[in-house]
């Protein structure tokens, strides 16, 4: 007499996972806030768009030697 053999599970069904939770956003840089500070100035905005960040580079040069104490 054959063996029986147990009944097999069907194959359970792919359950929905949600959506992770989003992570919260790194705060700004000390640079990356003074791009956005300096960006809307009018001087600025009135060169073009290629040499915009030239000139707040220039600025942040400045700011840096300004903003740290010497020793």
């Amino acid at each position: 007499m054959p063996r029986k053999t147990k009944a097999k599970d069907p194959a359970p069904e792919p359950v929905d996972d949600p959506a992770p939770a989003a992570r919260p956003k790194r705060a700004w840089s000390t640079y990356n806030q003074f791009v956005h500070d300096h960006y809307s100035d009018p001087d600025v905005q009135a060169a073009k768009v290629r040499d915009r960040l030239k000139i707040i580079g220039r600025l942040w040069q400045e700011h840096k030697i300004t903003a740290t104490p010497s020793k």
